[in-house]
């Protein structure tokens, strides 16, 4: 009825990038219910409305950037992109809550860990805002993606405050490797137990905690280099592993582990 109110591109935008995503063999469905979509259409139409808030007054400036970058991060796996759209439209410099987390997912998953850490670092602790208890997650994760051994604090942070069951598995996970980092073998037997025990396996994080938390303690060379790699930090990865060789490692497992993550790396 209104084909030239701009806010309707918002929502039909995402709605085509969704539909548009849907695996080949599930399209029959989406074709069923008289649907259609198409990933690049919804994106060039949030890219427009983004385009369009910039020089006129849009109230749904910031919720449309936040689609268009997650949408642009997990749709097509174009990290560096979805960083620049953030940064593009000031989110690097909000102080909103909802701006620092867009910035620490996007920043510590796609390879921004320092600038992230630093906008999470520097966040409201004002009380009068609504808790947020995984922004202290992700801050453990920005933490421990640089080897810093004071990342399991953020992570117990988390637990204490977070009422649901998502990321506690990764969270006890991660507080055992941080314990590993540390040379401190008790502590690690402990805490990757309770990631065994606690929490739920909806989300990806969870279920490679709890297979990982039944496997061998990790070699602490490669976890390192692990991590690193995680983080973006590849020339400091490199150096953990290029000294090593095939008689660093005990298993064959090790052995093969340590040519991948090289693999990876280069």
């Amino acid at each position: 009825r209104f084909p030239d109110f701009k806010p309707n591109n918002k929502s039909l935008g995402v709605l085509y990038a969704l539909l548009g995503s849907v695996p080949d063999k599930y399209k029959w469905g989406v074709t069923l219910l008289g649907m259609e979509g198409s990933v690049e259409r919804g994106l060039n139409d949030l890219g427009d409305l983004v385009a369009y808030g910039k020089k006129n007054d849009y109230i749904y400036q910031d919720e449309t950037v936040i689609y268009y970058a997650f949408l642009v991060f997990h749709l097509l796996d174009d990290k560096e992109k979805a960083w620049q759209i953030l940064a593009d439209n000031g989110f690097t410099e909000k102080n909103s809550l909802m701006a620092v987390y867009s910035c620490a997912h996007i920043g510590i998953y796609g390879l921004h860990n320092e600038e992230a850490l630093k906008i999470l670092q520097c966040r409201t602790q004002d009380t009068a805002y609504a808790a947020f208890p995984f922004l202290y997650y992700l801050e453990g994760l920005g933490k421990l993606n640089k080897l810093d051994t004071m990342a399991y604090k953020r992570f117990i942070k988390f637990i204490s405050l977070y009422k649901g069951e998502d990321h506690l598995k990764s969270a006890y996970q991660k507080i055992a490797w941080n314990m590993l980092l540390e040379g401190d073998t008790i502590g690690y037997m402990n805490y990757i137990l309770k990631a065994e025990n606690t929490g739920a396996t909806t989300v990806d994080a969870d279920k490679q905690a709890q297979r990982e938390a039944g496997a061998e303690k990790p070699n602490i060379h490669l976890l390192r280099a692990r991590i690193l790699f995680d983080g973006g930090y590849y020339e400091l990865a490199v150096q953990e592993l290029a000294p090593l060789t095939e008689n660093s490692f005990a298993t064959i497992d090790e052995q093969t582990e340590h040519l991948y993550r090289l693999g990876r790396i280069y």
